[in-house]
């Protein structure tokens, strides 16, 4: 995906494994394309109450919902692995929003503000019991 992004400043980040890339509640100037390694993404991170969202693979993207809402990161996202990052700026994404057909953008919109709810769901349930070994994705991923 990172091939897709021409034009544009995207730099490089590169992460150790166990290294925090974001922290939950934070606000947002970018999202990251994965170009190697995995990503956890925890909500609670560090508490007592803390639980795996999901794990996501190279060649996904992380952080975008932050950059198209404006909101603060949902979540905490740790590397699982060595990660390869490439860093696109906010403005980047906002503004192929705004450049493609409103229906489109209503349709993303739409769509995050349905993860956001769902995001508020998990938080004010956290410690039901049907949580237990809940992810919202696929820790693997096949092609």
């Amino acid at each position: 995906m990172s091939s897709i992004i021409k034009g544009v400043d995207c730099p490089d980040e590169k992460h150790e494994a166990g290294e925090v890339i974001f922290k939950e509640g934070t606000l947002s100037n970018c999202f990251y394309i994965i170009k190697s390694g995995s990503i956890d993404v925890y909500k609670n991170h560090g508490k007592a109450d803390q639980f795996k969202l999901a794990t996501i693979p190279a060649g996904r993207v992380l952080g975008e919902i932050s950059c198209l809402d404006d909101g603060p990161r949902s979540a905490t996202a740790v590397a699982q692995t060595d990660v390869h990052l490439v860093r696109v700026p906010a403005e980047t994404l906002k503004w192929q929003l705004k450049h493609c057909p409103r229906w489109f953008s209503a349709v993303v919109l739409d769509l995050v503000e349905r993860l956001r709810s769902t995001d508020d769901l998990l938080s004010s349930t956290k410690s039901s019991p049907h949580l237990n070994g809940m992810t919202s994705m696929k820790d693997t991923h096949s092609e």
